[in-house]
This record gives structure tokens, C-alpha cells and sequence, in this order.
């Protein structure tokens, strides 16, 4: 691209427009010295030779806007100098530029094949940094000649727009970050001849042609040019495994050398679908069976025969059950669960999930029987930790929790009677009640990421980062009951739930009490405490022992989904949706406390008391959970319907408020109050009041609507 300079500022941009429009690509203005357009409506500017002069400045940078305005044109822009390298062995030559310091760092294609829905904008992460991003509909991105904050572009390589398919170009981006994320982790001499030969072994072993093979060990070798110093070496071994008769291998090794998080993402981008020979997929699970199947009143339903793990758990259990008053095993390991999360101050999540150490607890038991003393050992230890200010007993409102999360971030709540708030918040809508169950759910595993302010009537509460919400809760077995059969929404938030259900005995006097607190546990808490300044904001992984563990996870994952499945014409499928999140929140809670990664025995314990939990509720609530499902939806729905007047406060549009004030419910707000629900399960019920003669459905402002029609 030829573009005629103005002098010793550059190139005009006008001239940068005019060129690319030459080329079919729409271009915006770009402030100088950024890369952010200038005005709100960049997306929406179609710039064509008779509004060019009037749009762009002379000192303007230029950004192209890809897709659909483009004509399908896409920008595949390579951020890891990793993949930049592989890159110009993978893709298609086509057009090409970069900066005159990281050159042919950007390829433009054209996109064909089904439309404009191929045209997205797509980015290949990995920890949350981006790897390659292609850029469609809806994004720009700074062409050459313009000058970026850190150098000048200029073309590389200047040709046609290669046509390509989206599926296509996906795969071959899919490979480049797999290479781009291989060559990070590739070894310091001495490993590297096993690294390279262990790649070609296991891709060979999937079923990869010979020129893949080649295209992608190339492809790494070309990644990491400024590290290796044999380079004929590597390729003669990628040759040989090639050529190999024998049967290769190559996972186990890789494993050994990356990681599992690491090894799973290669896989995942390479569409490896078999586990190769690292275990995956080839081992059944076998899921401990500490399951007694009986009736809440039968004999022996309190039993969990898994044992208490060792370490900080087992050692604040330990000293839980000396200081209560009624001996009670099962609450004693869940407070030390418990305690060793808050002393994370959540500054670890689980490894591939990503899943933060935030659990929810339920005991349950008569009163007496020793939940009172689980709720005031977690009290205790939180002073000891130094976070007894962020202990609460309960809260008025959502508006309350969200103000103090604002304000520090973490909160512990020890929620005694919960069954009653439940229950209260079963009976009305527009309730406070009814809103703090229902946030609830939108909180649970939210620890590593952020949740939505509110606005407020004085100060407005801001959107909240990492809100370590930590919940044990305590109630009679019977009232709790009757609450969750009271309420769908209770439903939805109990399979977060981990029960802790110690049956409808009294537990037996402790006669050795002692209220000492160890040491030991003191200088845990330390250890934990000074990590986590040490730190900083940064999240630390939990890690798995090895492929094989974390792949027992995976295929407990897919068990509780089979078991949903079996439960489905019962209503109590929900109760399994979140087994396998909260296995994984166990396990990482023991591995932290035992300064150990995940083992297969602490995988296996925490799967184990997931699965055991489950089991409790579904003996619990078998005979008291609304058979059709759809059935208690529509009394929900109907009774939102007829509370329309009530709820318009909590409408977020002008529109819906003035409507709901008139009696008339939105869809659009039946779907924001009721989004425990499925679309589906809110248009099946609906349907349902519909066909029964109970509400009516019309059209009102563009707006679909219902109201009652019997009182």
C-alpha cells in the first residue's frame, strides 16, 4: 500500500482511509498517540469517499472495522510473540502487517461460508491473558501506515484477502495458541529432546496425519528458535517418532513436563478428544459407595463411614469436638472445613475450574444436638484469624449483605434457623426475604469474580470484586423440609448446599469438654495469613497430583449428570446440579489445609461426601418435593402475576414499571424475577396458567403481557 506523506508528522490519515477503502475495509479514527477511536459510535460509522474529508483529521490515526461492515474481512491479531512465530507456518498466506519491531502480527482474511453469524469476534486465553484474538463484527484495529503508541505499522506482506471458511480458520487458531502455549513451557536443556519426542509421540497416537505432525512440532520448534540451540536435532527426533512402527506414547511425559491445567488446554485447542495414555477416559470411575439408603427415621442415617481428613481440617475438628458440648463427629469436620475456607481469605481457586474455595453448609439436626456449638466454633476460629468483624448472624436484606461485602470484601454467615427465613421468603415475592434467598444463588461461587452493585436511595453500592460470601447454616430437619417443598426458589438455592444431616437423635453429651485452642492450628493460621500477603490480589492455583485425579473429577462430573437424568420425573434433579462443584471445592479446601495437592484419596474423600451429601437431601425431601415440576412453577408464576402492582418497584425500565402499576406482568420481568428458571420452564408454565383459564396474555407497548383474570 502506497500512501503519500505529509511530511514529518506521518502519513494524512484521510490518504490511510482512502486506501483501505480501495481495499474494501471501512476504517474509523483512531486519537492520536492511542488505540481507542474517537466518539461513541465508532461501530456504527460507514465511511465512504465523500465523507472521509469530513470525518477523519489529518493527525488521525486508523482503525479498520472489521465483519460485516468489511464485508466479512477479519483481523487475526497474534499478542504472544509465541504464536506470531507459529503462525507464519500455520496460517494461509494472505495479507499482512505488523509493527516495524513485531512484524506480520496481524493477517486480514476473508471469512465465507455461512454468513455473518461466522463473523464474531473470538479470543484463545489462557490465565486471562490473550493468545490470538480474531476480530469480526463489532471490533477495530489499527492498520499500517498508522503510527501505534509503541511503533509504526507498515505491510508485510501485501496481497488479496485469502478467502477462508470460520470453521476452518478456528482450527488453525486453535493450533497456534496450543503451539503458543507449548513453547512457553517448553524446558531448559536436557528436557527438551523428551519434550519434543514425547509431542510428536502423542499426536501420532491420536491419529494426526504425518504433515500435521510435521506443521505443529515446526510450528514449535519456529516458537522457541531463540532458545534452542539444536534444532536439527529435535527435527530428526520429531522423523523418527514419525516413522516409528512400534507404538508411541507421549502424554504421561507431557503431563510431567506442563501441568495438568496446561496439558488439558492443549488438548482442548488441538480437539484431542481421547485421553491418550494419561488415564483420561480409558478408567471407570468408581464412586466410593458411603451411602446408607434409608428412611430419615431408619437406623444408622446419620453414618458417614469416609472418615475426617488430616490436616488444618482434621486438626480444627479435632479441637471443635473437644470444646462442644454435645459430641457430633459430623459437624465437628464440617466447622473444620469450614474454618480452613475463611482462612484462605480466598486467595486460591481449584485448578481447571477455576472454582473458589467458597462453600455453603447446611446441618441439620433437632435442637440440642449440637449445631448451636458448630455455629459458635466458626465464630471462635474466626477471632483467632483475626476476621471475627466479618462474622455476621444474619442479614435484613440483600441490600445489607452487598453493603457490607462492599465494605470488606468477606463475610462469614452463621445462619441458625434458616428453615424461617425460607419460609418467609416462600410467601411473598416482594418480600425482603424473598430477595436475599434469591441473590443467594447469583453469590455462590462468585469468589473469583465480581457481582453486580445496586443502586440505593443514598450512596449506591458499587460492583463488588472477589466477594468471599461464606455460609454455614443450621435448622431442625422438619422445618426445613416444609420450607424447601414450600419453594421452588429454595429449591434452586439448596443444591448449593452441602447437607451435613445428622439425623433426628440427640447427639451424646460430651463429658471431657475442653475449650483450649492449639498452637498449631495458631501457626497454620499464620502460615495462611502471611501467603496471602505475600500474594497480593494474585489467585493462587489448588493443583491436581496428576492427569489421572483431575480425570476422576471430570468423569464424577458426567456421574452426578447421569444421576440427574435418573431423578428427572421426580423434580429432584436440581439436587445434583452442583455435586461435582462442590467435590472439587472439598477437595481443594483439604489439599490447602494438608499443604498438598489434590490426591486421588482426597479426590475420592471429596466426591464421596458430595455424593453422600446429595443422597441426604434427596432421602430428606423425596416424599415432601412437588412431583411436577411445572406444577409449583406456575403457582410462582401466578402468584408473581398477581402481584404485578407490588413488584413494580423492582422493574429496571420506566416502561415495566408503568405497566406492572396497571396490573400487568412483563415476560421480561417474569424472566429477571424467576431466573432460577429455564426459558423453557417459564414458557411451559405459563402455558399451563394459560390453558387453565388463570391468566391472559396480550401485547402491551411492544410489550408481551399477563394479568389474572379470576381473584
Amino acid at each position: 500500500m502506497k500512501v503519500r506523506r505529509k511530511g514529518k508528522g506521518g502519513a494524512d490519515a484521510r490518504l490511510i482511509a482512502q486506501a483501505w477503502l480501495d481495499l474494501g475495509v471501512l476504517t474509523v479514527p483512531i486519537t492520536k498517540g492511542t488505540k481507542q477511536p474517537r466518539g461513541d459510535d465508532w461501530n456504527k460509522l460507514r465511511v465512504d469517499e465523500d465523507t472521509i474529508g469530513g470525518i477523519f483529521k489529518p493527525d488521525d490515526a486508523v482503525g479498520g472495522l472489521w465483519g460485516k461492515p468489511s464485508d466479512g474481512i477479519c483481523d487475526v491479531d497474534l499478542d504472544w510473540d509465541e504464536a506470531a512465530a507459529a503462525a507464519r507456518r500455520i496460517l494461509p498466506a494472505t495479507y499482512t502487517y505488523g509493527r516495524t519491531k513485531r512484524p506480520r502480527t496481524h493477517y486480514l482474511y476473508r471469512i465465507v461460508g455461512d454468513g455473518g453469524s461466522s463473523w464474531r469476534t473470538t479470543k484463545w486465553r489462557f490465565n486471562r491473558e490473550v493468545i490470538v484474538e480474531l476480530r469480526g463484527t463489532g471490533s477495530q484495529s489499527l492498520v499500517p501506515p498508522s503510527a501505534h503508541p509503541q511503533g509504526q505499522y507498515a505491510v508485510d506482506e501485501e496481497r488479496g484477502f485469502e478467502e477462508i471458511e470460520r470453521h476452518e480458520l478456528d482450527r488453525l487458531l486453535g493450533c497456534i495458541a496450543a503451539v503458543a502455549l507449548l513453547a512457553r513451557c517448553y524446558p531448559p536443556a536436557g528436557g527438551r529432546h523428551d519434550f519434543i519426542c514425547a509431542l510428536a509421540g502423542a499426536l501420532k497416537r491420536e491419529g494426526k496425519t504425518d504433515r500435521e505432525i510435521r506443521t505443529i512440532c515446526g510450528a514449535l520448534l519456529d516458537a522457541v528458535a531463540n532458545k534452542e540451540t539444536d534444532r536439527e536435532q529435535r527435527e530428526r527426533t520429531i522423523e523418527s517418532t514419525i516413522k516409528a512402527e512400534a507404538e508411541v506414547y507421549g502424554w504421561k511425559t507431557l503431563l510431567d513436563l506442563l501441568g495438568v491445567k496446561e496439558l488439558e488446554q492443549v488438548k482442548k485447542w488441538l480437539k484431542i478428544k481421547r485421553g491418550g495414555d494419561t488415564g483420561h477416559a480409558e478408567e471407570g470411575l468408581e464412586v466410593p459407595d458411603r451411602v446408607i439408603r434409608q428412611e430419615a427415621e431408619g437406623a444408622g442415617y446419620n453414618e458417614w463411614s469416609g472418615g475426617c481428613p488430616l490436616g488444618l481440617v482434621g486438626e480444627v475438628a479435632h479441637w471443635a469436638g473437644r470444646r462442644s458440648f454435645v459430641q457430633q463427629p459430623l459437624f465437628d469436620m464440617a466447622v473444620g472445613l469450614m474454618c480452613t475456607a475463611i482462612a484462605t481469605r480466598n486467595k486460591y481457586v481449584v485448578e481447571g475450574w477455576e472454582t473458589p474455595l467458597q462453600p455453603y453448609f447446611m446441618l441439620a439436626a433437632p435442637t440440642g444436638a449440637g449445631k448451636e456449638n458448630a455455629l459458635e466454633s466458626v465464630y471462635q476460629f474466626a477471632r483467632r484469624a483475626r476476621l471475627g468483624n466479618n462474622v455476621y448472624s444474619g442479614f435484613q436484606s440483600y441490600h445489607s449483605l452487598l453493603d457490607r461485602l462492599a465494605e470488606t470484601r468477606s463475610a462469614v454467615w452463621l445462619w441458625d434457623e434458616a428453615a424461617r427465613k425460607m419460609k418467609a421468603a416462600s410467601r411473598s415475592m416482594s418480600s425482603p426475604d424473598f430477595a436475599l434467598v434469591t441473590h443467594l444463588l447469583s453469590m455462590y461461587g462468585k469468589a473469583a469474580t465480581s457481582v453486580a452493585g445496586l443502586p440505593a436511595r443514598g450512596q449506591p453500592i458499587p460492583e463488588i470484586e472477589r466477594p468471599f460470601l461464606t455460609v454455614m447454616a443450621a435448622s431442625q430437619p422438619g422445618p426445613l423440609v416444609d420450607a424447601i417443598s414450600a419453594s421452588e426458589v429454595v429449591v434452586g438455592l439448596i443444591n448449593r448446599f452441602i447437607l451435613f444431616d445428622a439425623g433426628d437423635g440427640a447427639g451424646v453429651d460430651n463429658v471431657r469438654r475442653d475449650a483450649v485452642f492449639p498452637s498449631r492450628i495458631e501457626k497454620e493460621i499464620e502460615r495462611l495469613r502471611e501467603e496471602s500477603v505475600r500474594g497480593g490480589e494474585n489467585l493462587r492455583l489448588v493443583k491436581w497430583e496428576s492427569a489421572k485425579v483431575y480425570q476422576r473429577m471430570v468423569e464424577f462430573q458426567r456421574w452426578t449428570r447421569d444421576k440427574a437424568a435418573e431423578l428427572d420425573s421426580e423434580g429432584l434433579n436440581p439436587l445434583w446440579s452442583r455435586a461435582a462443584q462442590n467435590a472439587m471445592m472439598l477437595a481443594g479446601i483439604v489439599a490447602i489445609g494438608m499443604r498438598d495437592k489434590i490426591t486421588m484419596e482426597t479426590c475420592d474423600w471429596a466426591t464421596g461426601l458430595s455424593r453422600w451429601s446429595v443422597e441426604r437431601w434427596v432421602v430428606r425431601l423425596g416424599k415432601g418435593m412437588v412431583r411436577n415440576p411445572i406444577e409449583g412453577y406456575s403457582l410462582r408464576l401466578e402468584e408473581l402475576i398477581r402481584s404485578a402492582e407490588a413488584l413494580a418497584g423492582r422493574a429496571r425500565r420506566p416502561g415495566q414499571r408503568e405497566l406492572m402499576r396497571r396490573g400487568l406482568m412483563p415476560r421480561s420481568v417474569i424472566s429477571m424475577l424467576m431466573r432460577h428458571l429455564t426459558s423453557r420452564q417459564i414458557d411451559d408454565s405459563l402455558l399451563s396458567l394459560l390453558d387453565a383459564g388463570i391468566v391472559a396474555e396480550g401485547e402491551e407497548q411492544n410489550c408481551r403481557v399477563y394479568w389474572p383474570l379470576n381473584d
